[in-house]
């Protein structure tokens, strides 16, 4: 069978997945004092949605949820461009797991997305990543305490030679 979408010709049978990420803020949820809402980007696949935090806060009412971009809250706000920024930043890297999953015809779901949000930082450090998996794998009682020490150890020796990685990794 052969698929045509987005002007791709693609010959594999994979199943496309709808997405969208944008800017969302909780309006039941405006702190009463200052007025602020906590930021977050909402994640769309398939009809199911999760919204992933920002961990910053901003004015409810200069929030422009339709554009995704804040308002500044003064004449000359030098935040409102560094949280631009930050948004901005978050939703290119929602859009890169689309587009590297969009390429590779297969199909991702919100649990799948979830992870690689978490583990997008440390892509780049092979060491970082085996620190990351190791621990989620132990903690989820997917391997033993003998193979997460096992595992340490190779880290360790492959940290010798990669000292870049340093930075990425809390041992």
């Amino acid at each position: 069978m052969l698929l045509l979408r987005h002007g791709y010709n693609m010959t594999k049978t994979q199943a496309m997945f709808s997405f969208s990420s944008k800017l969302w803020i909780n309006k039941r949820r405006v702190n009463s004092e200052t007025g602020e809402v906590s930021l977050y980007l909402q994640v769309v696949i398939d009809s199911l949605h999760r919204e992933f935090p920002l961990k910053l806060r901003w004015p409810s009412h200069l929030v422009d949820v339709a554009t995704g971009k804040l308002l500044p809250r003064k004449k000359k706000d030098t935040e409102v461009s560094d949280y631009n920024l930050i948004i901005d930043s978050e939703h290119a890297k929602h859009t890169e797991i689309h587009r590297i999953y969009r390429l590779r015809n297969e199909h991702l779901t919100l649990d799948r997305f979830a992870h690689e949000i978490k583990v997008f930082n440390v892509r780049e450090c092979f060491s970082a990543y085996i620190q990351l998996e190791r621990k989620r794998r132990f903690s989820r009682k997917e391997i033993t305490i003998q193979t997460s020490r096992n595992a340490h150890v190779v880290l360790m020796r492959m940290l010798e030679f990669d000292k870049l990685c340093l930075s990425l990794i809390h041992i």
